[in-house]
């Protein structure tokens, strides 16, 4: 296949994409390695070749394997690389010199100095052509690439770790002023001896004492204390606050660091509201070169994306009564029902419905949908890019003009009377910012095989009477700890229950983002259940949840078992996450990426506990790891095409928590998961056929029945048997 002319470089590498993971020697990774090496040699690519090796001896020699010759590669690559920069710095802007730094950067796989380099060059030049594209498609890239292009005032700091990466953070930020961004250099810490204790808040003042102004490039030098010969710390976090609340035209900036330095810094309580990790995590071996996040106002930093004030749009005063926002993505075959449901209610006040269309590709049967119902109660929106699912959500969201706000998917419903009943409740309950509910399941004709079809009132309901109590968030949190399952009964601000106009902006001034992760419901069930002592709960049923054969979450939960659809995904993902994508933080990555709905929740603990809503030290305390990892790798799927990386990474993240850990791990799972097995493929067929589950009475007066006995087809019609049932005392099954 390596030298066939029927495949181009590029599909060779999508097809071998993440199907392994180069972080520590395992049987095979090295081989994957060399294996990338080779197909980019076939393709006479000699830069590309040079930077593959270049990852290669790095991984070697990070792994303790490395011989003589990669030593002495990786070493010089060092070398020229201060050499050239250094030229750079002492007035060397020739185009020479610009295409050694860009190859440079390019073979150490610097992928944000890189882009600088090639920004500068292309606007000195006017030259284009030396540009690999495909980085273009690595996620948030688009966020670099943007500030780069934009000619609006957008802030850059840029913050050295240590000696190693101070030529090249000094170059990058001169080529930055080249493009007449303001700068602001954050300098290695001068070291101060002190005999008696300093609080470090009180050294900012001598680093705004020496600030060193060059133009665009302003230089602030951070004061480490250092007592008795042990580092007391340094004072870059105030510098960087300073920054945050003193000098940005438009209230944040782009700030360029090392791995290392990003983490720490998002680690400490003064910054960990104020700033977010945008590129994702490689190997360990890379995270001494650059990075970047957003720093300073989230709110300002998610305008850039949508391209609107986001703090005019939370604080403006609502124009309805309810907001039911529909989020939606290539799905107006489902959509309609939902639309329908929301359309049919017994409440007479004002409401509107947010279809904000998220869509693939050019797809306009959403809008279309909606200009056909022409109904004045449905806004369109369209999003200004592709966005991940999480800012998908957030944007719609933003859009709603409503006293009291929830979101649906585009294959659920809403109970006739809904709406009729949020607004007694909220009558009687004026001050709460958030209302949870119950809700019905309806699993659509196609939808996970056996389940289809399959319908269920979760108890037995009498009208009228709704049953408020309160619920304590920390009884949230401790119970999806005791039973992970659970997670779907969290005050998700989605299918089961809403937030009054207010909470946007309690949201904000308590985490310092809005809806920022990977997913909507689940991560803000956490978050809310964080920072909410109780939240009014409702024992009666509002909505019904509907799982269609589109469903993200469906998705999510399975593996990839073919390679188109790996790839179809991969594309998406290259657009969704070009801006605003979700990263990762330093604790997330305590949990092997697995995308599943547990690791949803796990994931979501964890960054509750980076943003400082969840207490960190409770971090061991509250997580059996055992117990995390066996869920986990029971919802691995051996034909997977990423499965090798996904137990690869698992075993990973088990290798940080020690030895004995690791061992563990290694007897109960790793050895188990390799071992090879046969997979019968026409059982599994069979399998899928036969119902997984059955017509059913449940403890409470809840029943569960197959919808398609009842003549329902579709979630609307879902709606309309369970309002019969509701009313029907006499109905049996």
């Amino acid at each position: 296949m390596l030298k066939s002319k029927a495949y181009s470089v590029e599909e060779i590498y999508d097809v071998l994409r993440d199907k392994s993971w180069a972080l520590y020697a395992y049987n095979g990774a090295a081989d994957a390695l060399k294996a990338y090496l080779q197909l980019v040699r076939s393709y006479d690519d000699p830069l590309d070749a040079k930077r593959i090796y270049y990852l290669l001896c790095c991984f070697n020699q990070w792994n303790g394997e490395s011989n003589e010759e990669e030593r002495k590669f990786i070493e010089k690559i060092g070398v020229e690389i201060n050499n050239t920069y250094q030229a750079f710095l002492d007035g060397d802007h020739s185009k020479a010199v610009f295409l050694k730094m860009l190859n440079y950067s390019y073979v150490q796989q610097d992928l944000v100095a890189y882009p600088i380099f090639s920004a500068a060059y292309e606007a000195i030049f006017q030259d284009d052509s030396c540009f690999r594209p495909w980085i273009k498609e690595l996620p948030n890239s688009g966020e670099l690439e943007y500030r780069l292009r934009q000619e609006s005032n957008h802030v850059f700091i840029v913050a050295v770790s240590d000696f190693a990466d101070q030529t090249t953070c000094k170059a990058v930020a001169k080529a930055l002023t080249l493009l007449n961004k303001k700068v602001y250099f954050i300098d290695i810490s001068i070291q101060i001896e002190v005999q008696h204790t300093v609080q470090l808040e009180e050294t900012l003042a001598i680093t705004l004492q020496n600030i060193e102004e060059e133009g665009l490039l302003t230089t602030l030098h951070p004061i480490e204390l250092i007592q008795n010969g042990e580092s007391l710390g340094s004072n870059i976090d105030y510098v960087i606050q300073h920054l945050n609340q003193n000098e940005f035209y438009n209230d944040h900036a782009l700030l360029l660091s090392s791995g290392y330095l990003m983490d720490e810094l998002c680690q400490t309580p003064l910054l960990q509201k104020q700033m977010g990790r945008l590129y994702n995590f490689q190997t360990d071996y890379y995270e001494c070169v650059l990075t970047f996040g957003w720093c300073g106002d989230y709110l300002s930093y998610v305008s850039e994306i949508y391209g609107f004030s986001v703090k005019e749009a939370i604080m403006q005063p609502a124009k309805c009564k309810f907001s039911i926002v529909i989020p939606a993505r290539n799905s107006a075959t489902t959509l309609f029902h939902t639309i329908k449901t929301c359309l049919e209610q017994t409440y007479k006040g004002s409401y509107e419905i947010v279809v904000s269309d998220n869509s693939t590709g050019g797809n306009a049967e959403i809008y279309s949908l909606c200009k056909e119902i022409n109904d004045p109660r449905i806004i369109y929106r369209k999003t200004p890019r592709d966005l991940q699912l999480c800012k998908s959500f957030e944007y719609a969201y933003l859009q709603a003009h409503g006293e009291y706000i929830f979101a649906l998917g585009s294959d659920d419903g809403l109970l006739p009377w809904a709406l009729e009943t949020l607004d007694s409740v909220t009558k009687q309950y004026p001050e709460e910012e958030i209302i949870q509910w119950e809700r019905g399941f309806y699993a659509w004709p196609g939808f996970n095989y056996g389940q289809q079809n399959q319908f269920i009132i979760p108890r037995a309901y009498k009208k009228g009477e709704y049953g408020c109590y309160y619920k304590s968030g920390a009884s949230y949190i401790a119970t999806v700890l005791k039973e992970s399952q659970a997670m779907y009964t969290l005050p998700m601000m989605y299918i089961n229950s809403c937030f009054k106009r207010s909470y946007f902006t309690t949201l904000w001034e308590k985490t310092g983002r809005l809806w920022d992760w990977a997913c909507q419901d689940i991560y803000m069930g956490v978050i809310s259940a964080c920072i909410k002592p109780v939240i009014l709960n409702l024992e009666y049923p509002l909505s019904i949840a509907g799982m269609s054969s589109a469903s993200i979450g469906t998705k999510s939960n399975k593996g990839i078992v073919t390679d188109q659809e790996y790839m179809q995904i991969l594309q998406e993902t290259k657009a969704d996450h070009n801006m605003g994508g979700f990263c990762r933080s330093y604790l997330e990555r305590e949990i092997p990426l697995t995308s599943t709905d547990t690791w949803s929740l796990y994931c979501s603990l964890l960054r509750a506990m980076t943003i400082g809503v969840l207490s960190e030290q409770s971090l061991d305390g509250l997580f059996d790891w055992k117990q995390i990892y066996k869920k986990l790798a029971s919802e691995l799927d051996v034909r997977d095409v990423v499965f090798d990386k996904k137990i690869h990474e698992m075993r990973y993240t088990a290798m940080r928590k020690g030895e004995e850990f690791l061992c563990w791990f290694d007897q109960e799972i790793y050895y188990h998961c390799l071992s090879p097995r046969t997979i019968d493929n026409n059982r599994l067929e069979e399998m899928k056929q036969v119902k997984s589950y059955k017509k059913q009475k449940m403890p409470g007066g809840g029943i569960v029945l197959d919808a398609s006995e009842y003549m329902v087809k579709n979630v609307y019609d879902a709606v309309k048997l369970f309002e019969r049932i509701f009313h029907d005392n006499t109905f049996t099954i």
